[in-house]
């Protein structure tokens, strides 16, 4: 489409089906006129899905094992869980996974975060917090026989 100079260009009007993509292109080109003289330049904008993570409802389990199991948000992700809080260390199965097995070290309340980026663009990224409580498995004692 040509646009007169100063015109404003909702780029909303190429259709909601554009922005499900996780990278999309556009090219703008510009055009002066001085007379007989033409001149152009070509500016290529270009838009990344940004996720929106969820890392999960928090949860409980006796035992030092959990499975982290999240959805991605967008197509083409990368993903990354971490610890950050815990009475001890935390090891991932696979960190870069979104659904993997966690054990940790000691019982007790651990914060996990999974981070989701665009595969094109990783600056384009968000994350979550969930909170799981590994409580110790309780043994019964029903004395001598």
């Amino acid at each position: 489409s040509i646009v007169p100079y100063g015109s404003n260009v909702d780029i909303s009007s190429l259709g909601s089906s554009v922005f499900h993509l996780s990278v999309a292109n556009f090219y703008l080109i510009f055009f002066a006129q001085n007379g007989q003289c033409v001149g152009s330049d070509t500016v290529k904008v270009t838009f990344y899905d940004v996720p929106v993570a969820y890392a999960g409802a928090d949860d409980s389990i006796c035992g030092k094992s959990y499975n982290l199991n999240v959805n991605w948000s967008i197509d083409n992700p990368v993903g990354q869980w971490s610890a950050i809080s815990g009475p001890g260390t935390a090891n991932f199965v696979n960190p870069t996974n979104n659904a993997t097995s966690v054990t940790v070290t000691q019982f007790g309340l651990y914060s996990f975060v999974w981070k989701e980026s665009n595969a094109f663009h990783t600056i384009c990224s968000d994350r979550d917090t969930v909170e799981i409580n590994f409580k110790t498995v309780p043994m019964p004692d029903a004395g001598m026989d």
